[in-house]
């Protein structure tokens, strides 16, 4: 039986700390842009699932959305928005003027971090 990770599970995160630190094979830029597409996707996956875990959490629970502003699953200081969105902005800065798909998925997942937590 598959268990979906707990939305506050850092491990998403671990590739990052890899192409962030430029241990190969991410020490090289074609690799880098490779794997920034799968990185865009994990990332907005992620995102996907802390939102469902929280809706879901807060419409079980009574609580309804009042619990400041966000619901009762994942709170606004448990997620984290400045880690990912600081990660986002070095992944588009760093991503080829070609990759718009990939630079859009980036752009949207921040757009969703504006408007959840």
């Amino acid at each position: 039986m598959f268990t979906a990770p707990h939305p506050l599970d850092l491990s998403p995160v671990y590739p990052l700390i890899y192409f962030t630190l430029q241990i190969p094979p991410f020490n090289q830029q074609q690799n880098v842009q490779a794997i920034s597409c799968d990185i865009a996707v994990l990332l907005s996956d992620w995102l996907e699932e802390a939102k469902r875990s929280r809706q879901s959490h807060s419409y079980g629970n009574g609580l309804g959305s009042s619990v400041s502003g966000v619901g009762a699953g994942v709170r606004e200081d448990e997620f984290p928005v400045f880690r990912i969105d600081q990660a986002i902005d070095q992944y588009l800065a760093e991503l080829e003027p070609s990759r718009t798909e990939t630079k859009a998925m980036y752009e949207g997942v921040k757009r969703q971090l504006r408007r959840s937590f």
